[in-house]
Formats: C-alpha cells, structure tokens, sequence
C-alpha cells in the first residue's frame, strides 16, 4: 500500500485492480484492455478540450512543446502530444510543483455552489 499526502490518503491496489476489474466485466474484456481503455478515454477527452483552444486561437501544434504538469500530466503527455502532433514534451523535474505555482499565483477568485433541496416559494409570472 502507498501512501499519500503526508500519509492521509492510502493507495491500495488490490481496490484499484478490483475497480477495473468490475469495468473489464462489463466490457466483457480483460483487466488490461479495460485499464487502456480508460487512459485512452481521458486522452480523447483531453485531445478534445485541447483542440478547442488551439482551433479558436488559430495555434499550430506543431510549433510548439508540451509542458506536463501536475501530478499525473507526465504520464498521459506523450499520448496527447502524439494525439495533437506536437512534437515535444517537457516534463520539469517536479511538475506537482509547477502545478502547486501556478495554482498560488492565480488570481483569486470567488465560486460559490451550493446544493438546495426542499419545496421551492418562488413565484413566476405567467408566460
């Protein structure tokens, strides 16, 4: 078992094989193909996000480097980079840091949700 965040989140692998392996059922598939499925899941859904803001600032890929960053980005950035055709990717020597930075020199903002259940008061005009 391994451990994260000072030791406050365990990782256990038994729990994680037993999650696929109940996708891998479903699927009527093995473990392996069911665990690359879901990685080549998130990498479409990624390539999509990506294409939409290179397609509206008119970027082309290939003149560019990947930078992966977070905690899981150096694992799927080779996939999208050859998804995208960018030809490079830089993995900085600690790219949770690099996340970490950029998420503390943000600008500060506000977003307030809130779940609400109950019998709604609110009157509407007739249309």
């Amino acid at each position: 078992m391994r451990v994260f965040i000072g030791g406050q989140i365990a990782l256990d692998l038994r729990l994680g094989r037993e999650a696929v392996r109940r996708f891998a059922a479903a699927l009527a598939t093995g473990l392996t193909e069911a665990a690359e499925s879901i990685v080549r899941v998130a990498v479409a859904t990624m390539y999509a996000e990506f294409t939409k803001v290179l397609s509206r600032n008119a970027v082309d890929p290939r003149e560019y480097a990947l930078v992966a960053f977070g905690g899981a980005g150096p694992l799927v950035a080779a996939l999208i980079a050859r998804e995208i055709g960018i030809p490079l990717v830089f993995v900085p020597p600690s790219p949770g840091t690099l996340c970490a930075l950029g998420a503390i020199s943000a600008d500060v903002v506000a977003l307030v949700l809130g779940a609400w259940t109950g019998v709604s008061t609110i009157r509407t005009p007739a249309l």
